[in-house]
């Protein structure tokens, strides 16, 4: 069940490779580990059974292209001066005055200085064993709305071509300064790139360059320590260059970590987890719209990779979206996946890892807006109504743990891209979905996993926003505090006229 709740008093203004079909070989795999926050009591959601579930017998339950001048498109825009329209308000500021001993911001190790409410979440660092793309924040509630605080172009800006960039941001801290910074794979560009967050909500505009000849897009990624050293590395599922990995050196300078990966075969995307229980982070690469299935690649905690046995299905492909959790408490991390099959509808996956091998236990499509063959979709996985089982959110459809098994339970809309995260420190679980028929769009939960409040009135951008053009396709989604605030902040990726516009929307 959804709601609406308007928020009174406004006061906040807004802003305006097509391939011939492969075989793809269905590689050996490697265990992957993920952490999310979860506690509570046990017990069991309210569903219903329109998800295709396969019964799991086993558990019971360098610098690059950007300029300087705030003017020019493709560079920074604190205020922003695109011709923009959409809803502003207040937010809620109700809630508990409890506090927790201690919280640690998720984001960025700091201390959370507002206060939480006793529900089944609070602030805890990013759990070891998974990468960054499994984490669920939480943050506070200023009491305020939310500002577009920066954005480039991406055509104008000279980071990628024409061709939608079909790209998942992700933000992680890659100097250890506190400061979020952004790692993007832009469709058809000569780098990824990372852009040095200056901690106050913005990025500098001028990114670090991670090379390796053209990268086509492969819209999943994650985040992770690779080597050993204590700086944050990349690894991505590419549509062009296939696995890929960079070691940062803490300075943003990045080296190759490819050797030993996969290859030559084309992703989606990739995850990082320790699917082996040996202490460091493997990683798991979804097949590009051409081709179904998984390859896998373990880590010796070096760096160096071996390719190893990776989940088989049928079905999975176009997949770029991880997760990893282990649901069924048997000490291996379990596999959580997002695609959509080629086609044009969003698929949910889940791989039972019995430390030998993966079991597939799930395999559901998500109703919803259609999605582009070679467009991105997004999931997130967390407790959304405290019964201590890892629920499903797959775009802005919510699918309840019972079991060992999951089922729909709700959709807050029809996106295909979506984040769990709490963001007004109630304890309880929220949803941020992205989507051209509703913008960004967030949805407060009460704890049950059914009942959801859509926020209206918070500034942030609706269907009706224009940056240089109205909004087409969206692309991806993270969450964090990029300005220190204790409140979680919003990057996307979303195309507008002509062109295509990765945001910072701050509260």
């Amino acid at each position: 069940m959804v709601t609406v709740e308007q928020q009174a008093d406004p006061h906040v203004n807004q802003e305006g490779r097509a391939s011939s079909p492969r075989p793809f070989a269905l590689l050996p795999a490697l265990a992957v580990l993920a952490a999310v926050a979860a506690c509570g009591d046990d017990g069991a959601g309210e569903t219903d059974a329109s998800v295709t579930t396969v019964a799991d017998t086993a558990s019971g339950t360098t610098s690059g292209p950007g300029t300087s001048d705030p003017s020019a498109p493709g560079t920074s825009d604190p205020g922003g001066s695109d011709s923009e329209t959409g809803s502003t308000g207040e937010p809620d500021t109700s809630g508990s005055d409890a506090t927790t001993d201690d919280p640690t911001d998720a984001t960025t190790g700091e201390p959370l200085a507002c206060e939480f409410a006793p529900g089944c979440h609070q602030p805890t660092a990013p759990a070891d064993g998974v990468g960054l793309a499994s984490h669920v924040p939480v943050g506070c509630d200023s009491g305020g709305g939310f500002t577009k605080r920066w954005s480039v172009f991406v055509q104008a800006g000279g980071y990628a071509s024409a061709e939608a960039p079909r790209a998942i941001p992700y933000l992680g801290d890659f100097n250890d300064d506190g400061a979020l910074d952004l790692f993007v794979n832009f469709r058809k560009a000569g780098a990824a790139y990372v852009f040095t967050g200056t901690g106050d909500g913005a990025f500098d505009p001028t990114p670090a360059t991670l090379t390796g000849g053209l990268f086509s897009g492969g819209w999943g990624g994650d985040l992770g320590d690779l080597n050993g050293d204590g700086k944050l590395d990349i690894l991505v599922g590419d549509h062009v260059r296939g696995a890929w990995a960079w070691a940062g050196d803490g300075a943003f300078g990045f080296s190759d970590l490819t050797a030993g990966l996969p290859d030559p075969f084309l992703f989606n995307g990739g995850g990082l987890a320790d699917l082996d229980g040996d202490g460091d982070l493997d990683g798991v690469f979804g097949a590009d719209q051409f081709n179904k299935g998984y390859a896998l690649a373990h880590n010796d905690g070096a760096g160096s990779w071996t390719v190893g046995a990776a989940p088989s299905s049928a079905q999975a492909g176009s997949v770029g979206s991880f997760s990893f959790h282990d649901y069924d408490g048997d000490g291996d991390l379990d596999i959580f996946a997002f695609g959509h099959g080629g086609g044009t509808i969003m698929d949910a996956y889940v791989y039972r890892n019995d430390g030998g091998g993966f079991a597939e236990v799930l395999a559901a499509a998500i109703p919803g807006q259609s999605v582009g063959t070679a467009d991105p979709v997004q999931g997130s996985i967390g407790d959304v109504n405290c019964d201590g089982a890892i629920d499903i959110l797959a775009g802005g459809t919510v699918l309840l743990a019972s079991g060992g098994s999951w089922s729909i339970a709700t959709s807050v809309d029809g996106a295909q891209i979506g984040h769990l995260a709490d963001m007004n420190g109630d304890g309880h679980l929220d949803v941020i979905t992205h989507d051209a028929s509703v913008g960004l769009a967030l949805y407060l939960g009460d704890g049950t996993g059914t009942g959801w409040t859509a926020q209206a009135g918070l500034g942030l951008p609706d269907a009706a926003y224009q940056a240089g053009g109205a909004m087409g396709r969206a692309y991806g989604i993270d969450v964090g505090d990029v300005d220190n605030s204790d409140n979680m902040d919003i990057v996307r990726l979303a195309e507008f006229g002509a062109d295509f516009v990765l945001e910072v929307w701050s509260r």
